[in-house]
């Protein structure tokens, strides 16, 4: 997968934990992340690594990179308060009510763009999703559409997450 340009397939916002009181991240416009290892074609100054080569966050807008370039780019989010950096993954945890299991529903998650990568054994109503394309703009584009499921009562992106000292 190329790097993607379109600033705007990324929602401005994302919440994370609990729906009482989930944790807003805004989304930094000024860095892109690029998951796993950096390819040698792109040039650009590092902001922040997440672990050995999980996500490099850096500055300014993804170049234009040959189209048999191989890399998956992120959004970067923050929170306002901790200053912390989130690089969603492309991986969705979504969760139906207790009771249930997530092959139930495997018809609607399919039409809604996603694929089942993971469905615990120790706990059948949980999966983890990918979308059908694999990129991140689309895993995270599809989210509210994973929500109106009936008997799903919770929809996550998966992101890691660094300190990031505010200056």
């Amino acid at each position: 997968m190329a790097v993607q340009r379109n600033d705007s397939a990324y929602p401005k916002e994302l919440y994370l934990g609990q729906s009482t009181n989930p944790q807003q991240l805004l989304r930094k416009t000024n860095c892109y992340a690029i998951l796993g290892e950096l390819p040698s074609q792109i040039k650009g100054k590092v902001v922040l690594r997440i672990g050995e080569n999980d996500a490099i966050i850096l500055q300014g807008p993804p170049p234009h990179l040959p189209q048999n370039l191989v890399c998956r780019v992120a959004p970067v989010y923050v929170t306002e308060e901790s200053g912390s950096y989130a690089v969603p993954t492309g991986v969705i945890c979504i969760r139906a009510v207790e009771g249930s299991e997530i092959e139930e529903l495997r018809s609607q998650i399919e039409a809604s763009g996603y694929r089942i990568e993971e469905i615990p054994g120790y706990a059948r109503h949980v999966a983890l999703l990918t979308s059908r394309s694999g990129n991140v703009a689309h895993a995270l584009s599809g989210l509210e559409r994973l929500t109106a499921i009936p008997r799903v009562v919770a929809v996550e992106p998966q992101v890691l997450r660094a300190m990031h000292r505010k200056r």
